[in-house]
């Protein structure tokens, strides 16, 4: 059917159009309509809604048994609040390295810096043997390098200078080592060489005396092995020759020291040597001790050593040193080492100089040296403070 209102198109009221079907917006009209041959639905009109019901809002007074219950209802408790985190405090960058410092260790022990090197060192020479002179060549194709105009120095250039640098020092290091054990050995050669002569010299001493008995007509039995005295045998290690020590079997021979040290020399001499040159010289000092003891002897070691009684054991009087030098004895840093143990009876604060000393061995700086106290005219003992390495002295590193 047809609306009897005025009828106006949708156009009319929005002059931009819209994609919507043509719907007709009746002016004054209490519904809307759509052309005839399209679905329609008819709306009620706007003015004829009914009006919108208010929801209903509470009650502002409430009666008195709602009220308790709500009082006695706890008021819900806010959280504490978290605790703020301290923000880290930013790292400071590291500052730069100044030119001239010295690489890093794991940058101057780069691998590749070293094969370099080898290369380098391989085209100068021929060889990548490194050797002091190659030290030095190297140093000096560094610095003309960063010399060149234009070069600025890198961290490499540092690198490889402080690289350079302790390869000169470690091979200065080895060469001395080095050294030192060719004069051990040359030193320890000799030492063999003088104890054979010295055997040599004893048995021919022996078969001279031999033939002297002979020709005296005396019937004695000459040719005879001597029997081994258990007391004299050389000990098979310097632990052995400390216990023996420690068992008093050397009457009148008191070993204070530190067996610790001792023992050290094991270590170092493989040979055994240093323990028959120790026991021998402890040997000589307990005869030294017995003949003060029975009033035989009226004289210090030295003298001893020089002029020993025929059936007595005695060491060779250039191995002995009655003192040290002025400078040692004055150095604080020399003078302590020497500053060793004793008894009470000996001195009541339980250490002493020891000056004089038995030189065992000559081996470079490791040489062992025997420590004593000579103290026959009070206690009637001979005190060793001390066996092992040679102390520090001038020529010391």
């Amino acid at each position: 059917m047809t609306h009897p209102a005025r009828l106006a198109p949708t156009s009319a009221l929005h002059p931009r159009g819209c994609t919507f079907s043509p719907l007709l917006v009746a002016h004054g009209a209490a519904e809307w309509a759509v052309p005839t041959g399209e679905a329609a639905v008819t709306l009620p009109a706007v003015d004829a809604l009914p009006p919108a019901t208010p929801a209903p809002q509470p009650s502002e007074e409430r009666p008195d048994a709602a009220a308790d219950a709500l009082a006695q209802v706890p008021s819900p408790r806010r959280p504490d609040p978290a605790p703020a985190l301290a923000e880290p405090e930013p790292e400071p960058e590291p500052a730069p390295r100044p030119f001239g410092t010295p690489g890093s260790r794991e940058q101057r022990r780069d691998p590749e810096l070293r094969r370099s090197f080898g290369a380098l060192l391989r085209d100068l020479t021929g060889s990548e043997i490194l050797t002091q002179q190659a030290v030095t060549l190297l140093r000096a194709v560094v610095d003309r390098s960063s010399q060149l105009p234009g070069a600025a120095p890198d961290q490499d250039t540092v690198a490889a200078t402080a690289l350079l640098e302790d390869l000169g020092r470690d091979l200065a290091t080895a060469q001395s080592r080095l050294e030192e054990a060719e004069r051990s050995h040359q030193e320890e050669q000799l030492e063999r060489a003088l104890a054979e002569q010295a055997r040599l010299d004893a048995e021919r001493q022996l078969r001279d005396l031999q033939r002297r008995v002979q020709r005296s007509g005396v019937e004695l039995d000459v040719w005879s092995a001597a029997p081994v005295d258990q007391v004299e045998a050389v000990p098979g290690s310097m632990a052995e020759l400390l216990e023996r020590l420690y068992r008093t079997q050397l009457e009148r021979v008191v070993f204070t020291g530190d067996p610790g040290r001792a023992l050290e020399l094991d270590d170092v001499v493989h040979t055994g040597l240093h323990v028959q040159r120790t026991w021998e010289a402890l040997l000589a000092l307990r005869d030294y001790a017995a003949a003060k003891a029975a009033g035989t002897l009226d004289s210090d070691v030295q003298g001893y050593l020089e002029r020993t009684p025929d059936g007595l054991c005695s060491w060779p009087a250039g191995r002995h040193a009655r003192c040290e030098s002025a400078t040692v004895q004055h150095d604080p840093r020399l003078r302590a080492p020497r500053v060793l143990p004793v008894p009470p009876e000996v001195d009541a604060a339980g250490r002493t100089p020891m000056w004089a000393h038995m030189k065992l061995l000559s081996l470079g700086q490791t040489s062992p040296r025997l420590h004593y106290l000579d103290d026959t005219r009070r206690t009637g003992c001979v005190y060793v403070g001390y066996i092992g390495r040679h102390l520090p002295n001038t020529q010391t590193r």
